[in-house]
């Protein structure tokens, strides 16, 4: 019964994914009580995915690097270079602007990729691997890139960032691997579709959430928004777009290239807005409460076409085999 539950709500999350954002962001005293709640909910589900990777898929990835460096490449230089020179392109007397563009596409990948992964069932592992290295390499690489691209500097607070992200993912990250390891899998067969079933809930509370404490960005900034976020918008699909072609440059297989896509086209929307509202002008705040309107909207479109792409594939392969078979 749970298993079948789980494949209902995966038919529909995408609905409930914008569900959860308009009820944010129009009535947000529904989710505002629950933003204490978001750390241990993402923690448990770092812990619930991690139970699909194995100690030798991470010691794969980390040995034969190329799909994570080209993916960290693409995260902190291509796309916040396209930023930049868009934003210098359409709002050239905003410079504000075009740091908080930049700030949006130089921030780490979403912890939110790996449910969306989980339900493609993408390269889980390489998912973890590249969220653990992106995350703890961020309090360096934000403020450089930022300092690089558009002259400013930002003070990050460094260790409480990393001390965050130590219990939100590299903790529950090697629990899961490790009770995986030592269960032999069994704690995987026993309890993952439930932790599976727990995730896809918890991320909708996440993303309710973070919806609720920028609903008041949106009503103060709502009428310059408009074109900033078709602008944004732009830009975020232009970033789905450039993991596909790396893929497909790279004869990537279907899980990995699911990941990848994925994780190239989400971003750590609730680190860039503490970020924006804390160090930047108000102007800057704009661009990041725009994506977050409607990055995980994005997502799930994206993962309704990859969806499709797999199962096209899948059964392309599998009628070529019948076809050598006979």
């Amino acid at each position: 019964m749970l298993a079948s539950m789980n494949r209902q709500l995966e038919r529909v999350y995408p609905v409930l994914v914008t569900l959860s954002v308009v009820v944010g962001i129009f009535f947000p005293a529904t989710w505002i009580h629950f933003v204490s709640l978001v750390p241990w909910v993402f923690a448990i589900m770092t812990f619930g995915g991690s139970l699909n990777a194995s100690f030798a898929d991470v010691k794969r990835i980390v040995t034969h690097p190329l799909p994570l460096v080209v993916c960290i490449f693409l995260l902190h230089v291509v796309s916040p270079l396209i930023a930049w020179g868009t934003g210098a392109l359409v709002f050239p007397d905003a410079p504000a602007t075009i740091a908080g563009l930049v700030l949006i596409f130089v921030i780490p990948t979403g912890i939110m990729s790996l449910v969306w992964v989980m339900i493609l069932n993408g390269n889980i592992a390489f998912t973890l691997t590249l969220i653990v290295v992106d995350t703890l390499l961020a309090p360096l690489f934000v403020p450089l890139a930022l300092e690089w691209i558009v002259g400013s500097k930002v003070h990050v607070d460094t260790l409480g960032m990393m001390t965050g992200l130590i219990w939100m993912i590299l903790l529950p990250s090697l629990a899961g691997l490790l009770v995986n390891h030592w269960t032999k899998g069994s704690f995987k067969k026993k309890y993952g579709l439930g932790l599976s079933f727990f995730s896809k809930f918890g991320s909708l509370m996440i993303m309710g959430a973070n919806s609720a404490v920028v609903s008041p960005y949106v009503y103060e900034y709502g009428q310059q928004m408009l074109f900033v976020v078709l602008i944004v918008f732009l830009l975020a699909n232009v970033n789905y777009w450039l993991g596909f072609a790396a893929s497909r440059l790279f004869r990537w297989d279907p899980p990995l290239t699911t990941a990848v896509m994925l994780n190239t086209g989400l971003r750590n929307n609730t680190a860039g807005a503490a970020l924006a509202i804390a160090y930047f002008p108000p102007e800057s705040a704009i661009p990041v409460i725009g994506f977050m309107l409607f990055q995980q909207i994005l997502a799930s479109l994206y993962v309704r076409w990859l969806n499709g792409r797999n199962r096209r594939l899948a059964q392309g392969l599998s009628d070529l085999r019948q076809t050598g078979s006979n």
